[in-house]
């Protein structure tokens, strides 16, 4: 094959790397690098960017003159159409927008993103010329790249399926022309070749892979989850015992589920997930809502409700208007303002839990932007180890009989009050809401959490016989709840029978057959027997954490909970407790008594003159505030760190027995003088590892005296003269030689053991 071939064969291989790997730079990290939202086209035109880099990177090394005038002119011509001034003006602001500096204009973004694709792509053509002459490096690449896939799958990094199906040829691609390099078989002079050769076959499992047809539920490598996460705490471990390091990031699962299904039972886990810190100790307990559905089909719940990022604060906003207007001198004995700093531990997740009733929600001291789908309220990027943000919002009085009365009685209109209320609550937060808004919420709710299924006569009469003494909405629902939490509380009910198909017959087979079951069971009756009565509820899950009295608290997968949620007209959502046992967490009333000052109902707290009040100097809070600030992101980058030391040993494991497996069959594969030829090259490399290398003038006679009288041999080497009477006397290779080699082989590693145990370590392990 002649040169010319050889070379447009190379970089026509360089082209298709080129635009794989800077197709996989995009879809993985883009974000680092301002490219948010990666588009399967980006691949053609990395292609096509690869492919003018190639063009102008060949005429410049021919013609350099002529090569720069081209593209002097090629530039000038659309600068001159465009306008210098605009161009200029373009430059400027995409500056500013790669330096995350404001000057920035956001109708060019999309333009700004193609600029940062040309320089990846030139980037990656660039660094193709190092990677085509240390072929380690491009191992380095496809084991950071299986590792970076297992981080996706085990953490649940959301990445494009285009990008995984890049990542996996790219993969491909390395071990493929590893697997060539590695033939033993009469080469030409460029690997290139070959490799063009099997480039139809990845383009074809490329799109193979992007044609597949993709599951909707992703399945939960449930296995491959519980492994990592025994090795992940294996060796935390091993690292807390080295460094003495207190066991902080324990390693099992949350508890809380975004799956609202009913299953056969549950497992006591008392991982830590988060903790709590409030600025004086808590009045009641606290519920962190994760997950509120409102729809059931008789074995799980579904969330389909429409519900803006405001709908949490409208409901704030009505509870505390009504309980100022039905006794605002005793504002405290309804409502009161707490503040909780919340710091995730075990948990990699984009839920924002926040209690009921918040009024303020801030992280580093400024309003966190969350969104809210079905309902949910979700932080706009994932959140793991370290994350922390605070939450105000308003401890109610549940179970105090005044509270109750409050709850039954009617709320009157009063603009200047709304007005007041509302006023206040922008001036504390910015968020601008209106008594409109909060008024029509009302048939919102009536219109998604109100379906239930119909009742059978059975227990339709069950539940009239147990609220047959009700004469208000209240107790209505307290008769509910009662008769729920009479039941009998276990984790492991079973399966629901097959006969349930639909809420109905959930119904019938709980209150009136099994009357067992675990929260998740409780709270689903609940909703549906109150919808059934006329109230909105909800179905709600999160965490139940005792905190009564205290300050702090560890939340732990065992405190995963669900429960029901009731819309009271004109006072907003009542939690209810009719789950066995939980009763005496949630019914934690507060001692009623007279507030003499109501008018900081939106600071950080409000307290009556009676209570006692924990205050911190303004200066301290800023340095408190740093030094939290500072130890968040410190622990988010161990965090961080952690996984990925741990992923990089996964994945070095991982080559690493799949050379020695390779390795392995490739030695039996072998004859008998092929073995022997594959022993002396090891003992060679062996003996330039202690410092007794051969020189490229030496023959093997002298070699061999050179090392006899070497200080660092006490015994002979018998091998290197055998070696030469295989060579050069066509002595027969029988199994004394291969005994010979091999115990010298053993006498020379002792010697390099001696010497130092890592080199020692290190070549056994490769």
């Amino acid at each position: 094959m002649n040169n010319y071939l050889i070379i447009i064969q190379k970089n026509l291989y360089r082209m298709v790397s080129t635009t794989l790997l800077a197709s996989v730079i995009i879809f993985n990290i883009g974000r680092l690098l301002g490219i948010f939202e990666p588009k399967g086209w980006y691949v053609l035109l990395c292609f096509g960017i690869s492919a003018i880099t190639f063009v102008l990177e060949e005429a410049f090394s021919k013609k350099k003159i002529l090569t720069v005038l081209v593209v002097a002119i090629v530039i000038s011509v659309p600068v001159y159409i465009i306008g210098i001034l605009k161009v200029y003006t373009f430059i400027k602001t995409y500056i500013n927008w790669a330096m995350s500096i404001s000057g920035w204009r956001a109708e060019w973004v999309d333009i700004y993103q193609i600029m940062q694709i040309i320089w990846i792509v030139v980037f990656t053509y660039a660094i193709q010329f190092v990677l085509e002459k240390q072929f380690n490096f491009k191992k380095i690449i496809a084991t950071g790249l299986i590792c970076l896939l297992g981080y996706y799958l085990i953490s649940g990094y959301e990445i494009k399926y285009i990008g995984v199906v890049l990542d996996a040829c790219y993969i491909a691609m390395i071990l493929i022309e590893w697997t060539e390099l590695s033939w033993q078989k009469q080469r030409r002079k460029c690997t290139c070749m070959y490799m063009l050769w099997m480039m139809p076959f990845i383009v074809i499992y490329c799109i193979l892979l992007l044609k597949m047809p993709i599951s909707k539920e992703p399945y939960d490598w449930k296995y491959v989850k519980a492994a990592y996460n025994y090795l992940e705490e294996k060796f935390t471990i091993w690292v807390n015992d080295v460094f003495g390091e207190e066991d902080e990031y324990d390693l099992a699962l949350s508890g809380f589920s975004a799956d609202g299904t009913i299953g056969d039972g549950i497992t006591e886990n008392h991982t830590e997930i988060m903790t709590l810190e409030s600025n004086r100790k808590m009045q009641t307990n606290v519920y962190l809502t994760g997950k509120i559905y409102n729809t059931f089909d008789g074995l799980s719940w579904k969330a389909n409700q429409e519900q803006s990022v405001k709908d949490g604060y409208m409901d704030t906003m009505e509870t505390l208007y009504a309980a100022m207007k039905y006794d605002t001198g005793y504002l405290y004995n309804y409502a009161i303002k707490s503040k909780i700093t919340i710091c995730y531990k075990d948990l990699n997740t984009d839920y924002l839990f926040a209690p009921l009733k918040s009024s303020s929600m801030e992280n580093q001291w400024e309003q966190i932007e969350f969104n809210v789908n079905d309902g949910s309220v979700f932080f706009n990027d994932n959140q793991n180890y370290g994350s922390e943000y605070n939450v105000y919002f308003y401890q109610v009085n549940a179970d105090a009989e005044l509270f109750y009365d409050f709850l039954e009685a009617e709320v009157e209109y009063d603009e200047a009050l709304w007005n007041k209320v509302l006023s206040d609550f922008k001036m504390s937060t910015g968020i601008n809401l209106s008594y409109q808004e909060i008024d029509s919420n009302s048939e919102k709710y009536y219109n998604y959490f109100t379906d239930y299924p119909e009742l059978s006569n059975q227990v339709s009469r069950y539940l009239d016989d147990i609220t047959k003494d009700a004469t208000t909405d209240i107790e209505v629902l307290r008769a509910i709840e009662k008769e729920l939490s009479s039941y009998t509380y276990t984790q492991n009910p079973g399966k629901l029978p097959e006969k349930v198909v639909d809420g109905s017959t959930f119904l019938d087979f709980f209150v009136l057959e099994s009357k067992q079951g675990y929260c998740t069971h409780y709270a689903t009756a609940f909703t549906l027997l109150a919808r059934a009565k006329g109230y909105p509820t909800r179905y709600v899950q999160g965490y139940c954490v005792p905190m009564i009295d205290e300050r702090t608290a560890v939340v732990t997968s065992s405190m995963a909970h669900a429960w029901p949620e009731v819309y009271i007209d004109d006072i907003g959502w009542i939690a209810f407790e009719p789950t066995p046992g939980y009763g005496e967490t949630r019914y934690t009333p507060w001692t009623t008594k007279r507030i003499t000052n109501t008018e900081d109902y939106f600071g950080e707290d409000y307290y009556s003159e009676e209570e006692e009040i924990v205050s911190t100097p303004t200066d301290v809070d800023e340095n408190n505030r740093d030094e939290n600030k500072s130890s968040g992101k410190i622990k988010r980058i161990l965090s961080i760190l952690k996984k990925i030391i741990i992923l990089l040993m996964v994945g070095l494991c991982i080559v690493f027995l799949g050379i020695k497996i390779v390795g392995k069959i490739q030695y039996i594969k072998k004859t008998e003088e092929e073995r022997y030829y594959y022993k002396i090259t090891r003992n060679f490399k062996l003996l330039r590892k202690i410092g007794l290398a051969m020189s490229d003038k030496e023959t093997l006679m002298e070699y061999e005296k050179r090392v006899k009288e070497s200080k660092k041999i006490n015994n002979n080497l018998k091998f290197i003269g055998d070696y030469e009477e295989v060579v050069y006397g066509d002595k027969a290779i029988d199994d004394e030689k291969h005994s010979t080699v091999d115990n010298d082989y053993n006498q020379i590693l002792l010697i390099l053991k001696e010497e130092s145990y890592v080199k020692y370590l290190w070549y056994i392990l490769w």
